[in-house]
C-alpha cells in the first residue's frame, strides 16, 4: 500500500488585516473539523453570503465536510502571507474558493501544487496549478498538460 500526498506553498501580498481573514477561515474550518459549526466572524461572513444560503451554510458547502489542511504565516516585513499545506492532503478546491471570496481585488491569482507518493507508483507523482479569477476557478494537472501536448504533437506529425 502506498501513501499519497499533495503539497502547496506560495506567497500572497496582503495587509495584516487581509491575512487575518484567512486565519479566521482556517479557524472556522478547524471548528467544523472538531464537530462544531463554523465560527465565521462578521467581517468574514460577507465574503460567504449568497442570495440562497446563509454564510455558514455556504462555508460548510465549500468545505464539503473535508479537512481544510491549510496553514498560513504572515510576514510583517514583506507584507506577504505564506500559504501551505499542514497535512499533505489540503482541500485545494476549498482553498481556491476561499481565496476567490476573500481577496477579489487580488484576482487573478494562482498557485501550483505537487503530488507525491511514498512508493514508486504509476501516476503517483505530478501536480498542477489553479487559476482563480472573479468568475472561475480552473485546475490543470501535469498529466492533462502532457496529454494535451502529446495529442497536439501527434496531430501535427500525423502519428497516433
Amino acid at each position: 500500500m502506498a501513501n499519497y500526498f499533495t503539497h502547496i506553498s506560495f506567497k500572497l501580498a496582503v495587509t495584516r488585516e487581509e491575512a487575518e481573514q484567512l486565519v479566521s477561515v482556517i479557524a472556522s474550518a478547524a471548528s467544523i473539523e472538531d464537530g462544531n459549526g463554523p465560527i465565521l466572524p462578521p467581517e468574514i461572513e460577507k465574503a460567504f453570503r449568497t442570495d440562497s444560503q446563509s454564510p455558514d451554510q455556504n462555508f460548510c458547502e465549500i468545505m464539503d465536510d473535508l479537512i481544510f489542511g491549510i496553514e498560513c504565516i504572515y510576514n510583517e516585513t514583506s507584507s506577504t502571507l505564506t500559504i501551505f499545506d499542514s497535512d499533505g492532503a489540503p482541500n485545494l478546491s476549498a482553498l481556491g474558493q476561499c481565496l476567490q471570496r476573500l481577496y477579489p481585488e487580488k484576482l487573478p491569482l494562482g498557485f501550483v501544487y505537487a503530488d507525491t507518493c511514498d512508493k514508486a507508483r504509476a501516476g503517483g507523482f505530478g501536480g498542477g496549478y489553479f487559476v482563480i479569477t472573479g468568475d472561475t476557478i480552473s485546475q490543470q494537472t501535469l498529466a492533462q498538460m502532457l496529454d494535451n501536448d502529446l495529442t497536439a504533437l501527434a496531430e501535427t506529425s500525423g502519428v497516433s
